[in-house]
């Protein structure tokens, strides 16, 4: 029973760090420690480790579930069906990582605490990455789930994640764990009056540590961050395009009065939903110098047709004239297409009714030249969550990341897509403009600064 209990606490603690991310994000410091106690103690099973993932992931997505099945044009008993086979089939890879662990240690005779310790290390972070990477092969495609990495909470001290630039992901993963792990077998061969000790002397060294870690550097800001402005509407009249024109030129005027020192407006991803805005170019002309009383570069998300296929696009605008577009090279799974094993007449009736589904393109990433000094590379939304290297060949070029949680209904998921921001900021080493309906920022390393992010959204 005390093995149950090392195992559920390490499940929740898990699921904190996420879920409460701004005040308990240091639980992915200890959240292992309890699982390598148990595994020292007691030979963990298959259906162990099942239980393990029911719990941690269970409650970690439960909002991410939420906000899917909701987003549904018509949410069904089929859909809340599937969502909870996907939560056991995510389940069933923590089943197998400890089944694997326990085969491997009675395989090999292990049997001595370094030896077990040892092996639990290996197969945690192997268990890690691959979540983290390869996870969602079966659909097509060979991508993970950054939003289970247990570095991602760490982003809220982002000094502690610099490692990844020396050592990679991977690496600072490990130490995690090894840290966690040198912690739990302290615990298994010490007294308790030298833990007590031990406790506290880490506690002070590691607050330590942290505070240092965590500690604002001074960092040059670029001079092009004060241009950005961010207009954070969603218009939806796909039948007349007009009339979405005519209210973003009002929304545009709104938030370039209130700030006369932007001359760049980021839109997030849909902000002009089903709009095909190369096949309307002429009515873009109210975003010239002439409507709005200056030359004005715009970069928003919309749509665009070939043939049968539906495109999710960034267009850059520039005094009224589109100077270049970007067809979204990733679609998100479920929402926007699905693989074609899956695809179902329940699943097209719950968000094709309303929606086209998205085409993945092939084209090569853009660059979206603003002036001679400033040029951003477009990511649209999932391209950056799904994408463990840059999908571009412009290695030190900022990224603009036009993403959507309008979808989202807990709070706490819209702070992890945006911490996943920062995280890419850091592991690519790129500063990263991340542009969404309820939260828009400058990251790089460990500059966090928040944009110009006015209005409400419409749709």
């Amino acid at each position: 029973m005390a093995h149950l209990i090392l195992l559920l606490l390490s499940a929740l603690l898990y699921a904190a760090a996420f879920v409460a991310l701004d005040n308990l994000w240091w639980l992915s410091f200890v959240c292992f420690i309890p699982l390598f106690y148990a595994a020292l103690t007691k030979h963990l099973s298959f259906k162990e480790g099942f239980l393990w993932g029911i719990i941690a992931l269970g409650l970690h997505l439960s909002g991410f579930f939420y906000s899917i099945f909701y987003l549904a044009d018509n949410p069904s008993w089929h859909l809340g069906l599937l969502l909870w086979v996907a939560l056991l089939y995510l389940a069933l890879h923590t089943a197998l990582w400890f089944f694997f662990s326990q085969v491997i240690l009675q395989f090999l005779r292990i049997k001595n605490t370094y030896g077990i310790l040892g092996t639990w290390l290996i197969s945690t972070w192997l268990y890690s990455i691959y979540i983290d990477r390869y996870c969602l092969w079966p659909f097509n495609t060979t991508e993970g789930l950054i939003i289970l990495n247990p570095l991602l909470p760490l982003v809220k001290c982002p000094g502690i994640l610099s490692s990844m630039s020396l050592i990679g992901t991977a690496g600072t993963l490990f130490l995690l764990l090894f840290f966690q792990a040198c912690i739990a077998r302290y615990f298994y061969t010490h007294k308790l009056a030298r833990t007590i000790l031990f406790l506290s002397v880490l506690s002070i060294f590691g607050w330590s540590v942290l505070q240092l870690c965590c500690r604002k550097q001074i960092q040059k800001t670029p001079t092009w961050v004060s241009t950005l402005a961010v207009l954070p509407e969603a218009f939806y009249n796909p039948t007349n395009i007009q009339k979405t024109i005519d209210q973003v030129t009002q929304e545009l005027k709104k938030l370039l009065a209130l700030n006369p020192q932007a001359s760049v407006v980021l839109m997030p991803e849909s902000a002009l939903f089903l709009c095909d805005l190369a096949a309307h170019e002429k009515l873009l002309t109210q975003w010239n110098k002439e409507h709005l009383g200056k030359e004005v570069t715009i970069i928003t998300g919309g749509i665009s047709y070939q043939h049968t296929n539906s495109y999710n696009t960034a267009y850059l605008i520039h005094n009224g004239q589109i100077k270049d577009s970007f067809k979204k090279r990733h679609s998100m799974l479920l929402t926007e297409n699905i693989a074609s094993w899956l695809n179902f007449n329940f699943v097209q009736s719950c968000y094709y009714t309303q929606r086209p589904p998205i085409t993945p393109s092939a084209n090569r990433r853009a660059l979206f030249k603003i002036n001679p000094e400033l040029a951003l590379v477009p990511y649209i939304c999932s391209e950056l969550f799904f994408n463990n290297q840059p999908d571009d060949n412009f290695k030190n070029t900022p990224i603009v990341a036009l993403c959507n949680d309008s979808w989202v209904i807990p709070e706490y998921v819209k702070t992890i897509m945006y911490s996943t921001a920062h995280f890419r900021s850091i592991q690519w080493n790129r500063p990263i403009v991340y542009v969404a309906y309820d939260h828009a920022y400058y990251f790089y390393k460990t500059t966090q600064i928040a944009l110009v992010h006015s209005g409400s959204q419409r749709a």
